[in-house]
């Protein structure tokens, strides 16, 4: 359906723009009326624009008071408004964002109002994500750093402790594979490191991502029957094909299924694999497809989520707090986030989102 808009307007430029826009843009009458809704407000307040434009808008969206205040401000005197912080109300879904009103047409004649709203969830998302990318920095400068110092004098205690096990007495052989043991773990420690120092080289293609989580998932059925854990899936059919790298989604998926198995390896319990498309996903500012890790484990306090990105921390008595890491990065290169849900006792669910859009080559 075509913009409507006042005449003096340059409608197909103003139309392309906000239909381009990774922001919700809507435009009203005077009479508080839908003139357009651009893709992303569509799918943020739940409205199509051919079923609701020329129907008033807070009859379907309630604004708070102050926002139904700055909106007759402008459309009476012309005025523009910031709101740094306020709440929509879309159906009984209670929505925080910053909103900025300004006036179409002349100030001292408006003709209707520009709504711009931004989810403030995005906004927080973008200042977590910028504190793990310190971290990740961090990380980079520490591995260069102990692998090359660290990697060579371990071969040569591992080769030592070789020899020794053919020297010693049986009786205290033992020792021998135990020093062995200990080195190799070191070994993949610092493998880890580097890891995360290298850039990672990333290969786009489309991806059945039902697919990867049915093969993933097969990998770990043994694991799971032994330990007495059920599996329960419940992926979206109507996924669409999402632009990634195949080798880095099943690392994602290996590390976090690991990750749910051993917080439920003493007790059993059930891990469960969700798939779910987001017309639009607040963080995202995009359309999205989501992947769900979930277990019924003993679970995080508010304490151990802070603590899971800080390097070296792990719940795990043999972890190194890499993994994770690893996954996050993983999932930042893709233009993804990763939101956790946890309480202790109760398990944890690990929400990976994807935006549906061509990822940076």
């Amino acid at each position: 359906m075509p913009l409507v808009a006042p005449s003096h307007q340059p409608l197909e430029i103003l139309e392309k723009l906000f239909s381009e826009l990774h922001s919700s843009l809507v435009l009203l009458d005077l009479q508080e009326e839908i003139l357009y809704l651009n893709p992303h407000a569509q799918g943020l307040l739940e409205l199509s624009l051919p079923l609701f434009q020329g129907k008033k808008l807070p009859s379907y969206v309630r604004f708070s008071s102050e926002v139904k205040k700055a909106l007759q401000e402008v459309l009476k005197k012309g005025r523009s408004f910031k709101l740094l912080e306020t709440q929509l109300k879309i159906k009984a879904r209670q929505l925080k964002v910053q909103i900025e009103l300004a006036p179409l047409g002349s100030a001292q004649k408006p003709e209707g109002v520009l709504i711009w709203i931004s989810p403030l969830e995005r906004f927080k998302a973008i200042k977590e994500q910028e504190k793990v990318q310190e971290r990740f920095n961090l990380m980079e400068t520490l591995a260069l750093g102990l692998a090359h110092e660290i990697r060579n004098p371990l071969g040569a205690i591992r080769a030592a402790a070789e020899r020794l096990a053919k020297w010693l007495p049986q009786e205290k052989a033992h020792y021998s594979p135990l020093i062995v043991s200990e080195v190799d773990r070191l070994n993949q420690l610092l493998s880890q490191l580097m890891d995360l120092s290298r850039p990672q080289k990333l290969h786009y293609q489309e991806i059945n991502l039902n697919q990867i989580l049915d093969e993933n998932l097969k990998l770990f059925e043994p694991q799971c029957e032994n330990l007495g854990i059920k599996i329960e899936k419940h992926l979206d059919p109507s996924l669409p094909p999402l632009r990634a790298d195949q080798n880095s989604l099943q690392q994602i998926l290996t590390n976090l299924i690991k990750n749910a198995l051993e917080a439920m390896e003493t007790q059993g319990g059930t891990l469960s694999l969700i798939s779910q498309f987001h017309r639009y996903q607040s963080q995202m500012g995009a359309s999205a497809l989501e992947i769900a890790v979930q277990d019924t484990g003993n679970g995080l306090s508010a304490e151990e989520i802070q603590k899971l990105f800080t390097p070296f921390y792990s719940t795990k008595a043999q972890g190194t707090g890499l993994g994770l890491l690893t996954t996050q990065r993983l999932i930042q290169a893709h233009g993804g986030h990763l939101e956790i849900e946890s309480q202790a006792g109760l398990g944890s669910s690990f929400r990976i989102f994807f935006p549906l859009r061509r990822a940076k080559e």
